[in-house]
């Protein structure tokens, strides 16, 4: 698992890779809406409406979904 060059500890995005589940979460949530805004984000009480797709958990969870699959390796 990468860590942060500086500190040498584990990254958000590197800690997230480790939870699956919430990954998997934040993959269904934060998808676009096909006019390229965020359904998560728009969800009122959440986020930022009109939030443009890919948002920041949205970014979040492909740079840790890009860690697994660096790890699994090819199929």
């Amino acid at each position: 698992m990468p860590d942060a060059p500086e500190t040498g500890r584990p990254t958000l995005v590197s800690t997230l890779a480790e939870m699956p589940d919430l990954l998997a979460r934040l993959q269904a949530d934060h998808r676009d809406d096909g006019r390229g805004l965020c359904t998560g984000c728009r969800t009122p009480g959440y986020g930022t409406p009109g939030e443009r797709w890919p948002c920041t958990p949205a970014r979040l969870a492909r740079a840790a979904q890009e860690i697994l699959d660096r790890q699994r390796g090819p199929e």
